[in-house]
Parts: C-alpha cells; sequence; structure tokens
C-alpha cells in the first residue's frame, strides 16, 4: 500500500526506545549464549518485562526474526566474500572450514541458525 506507515514509525517513543533496547540486548545474548537464552535474561538486559518482548516481537521466533541478520548473517557473509577472493583451491577450502569452525566456537548462535529446523509456509 503506498504510503503507508512502517509499524516501527507509529510506535510512541518509549516504545521504540524499548525495541531498541530489547533489539540491543537481544543482539548481546544471542550471540553469546546462543539463541537458547531465556527470555528472561534479554528482558533483565533491556530494562523491560518479558510480556514487553513478547508485546512487540511476538515471542522467541519473532525476536530472533528480528536480530538474525546482526547476530550472525554479516560474519557468516564476510566469510563468504574472503572465501571467494582465495585464489587456490586447496587454500580456499581450508580458509573456509577454519573460518566456519571458528564461527561456531565464537558465536553458540550460529550453530543453532544451522541447526534450526527450516520452517516452510503452508499452501491454503
Amino acid at each position: 500500500m503506498a504510503g503507508a506507515t512502517p509499524p516501527q514509525s507509529r510506535l510512541r517513543a518509549d516504545a521504540r526506545r524499548n525495541s531498541a533496547q530489547i533489539r540491543s540486548a537481544a543482539i548481546g545474548a544471542f550471540q553469546g549464549q546462543g539463541l537458547t537464552v531465556p527470555l528472561e535474561k534479554v528482558a533483565k538486559a533491556a530494562g523491560v518485562s518479558k510480556a514487553t518482548i513478547f508485546n512487540r516481537f511476538g515471542g522467541r521466533i519473532g525476536l530472533i526474526e528480528a536480530v538474525i541478520e546482526e547476530v550472525v548473517a554479516s560474519e557468516l557473509s564476510a566469510v563468504i566474500e574472503r572465501t571467494r577472493s582465495i585464489d587456490d583451491v586447496g587454500e580456499r577450502i581450508t580458509y573456509y572450514l577454519t573460518a566456519i569452525r571458528d564461527l561456531q566456537y565464537r558465536q553458540p548462535a550460529f550453530n543453532d541458525v544451522c541447526s534450526r529446523p527450516i520452517r516452510t509456509r503452508s499452501s491454503s
């Protein structure tokens, strides 16, 4: 719909601030502890209630979807881009496997993302 205001911009200033604090806390928690970190910890770090997370993001899945790019995708993209720049095939494979191993070690959320079942939309 042309001219529609994005939902985030229609929020009150305190609701926008809460959402930003939740996103920031979730990114930190997910990066350090993986995607299964209790939402109570995320809420506490954000200075909000768990209910606020559900109100703003619909729960864990919505929150993960809102921050997953900041949590994992940017690092994975950097690994892929660096891998593509290596000419020697043997070096390329070695770099890629080493970088993915290191990413798995550094980012518990990376393992969680890779092992998550793929959700498909059922056709109605």
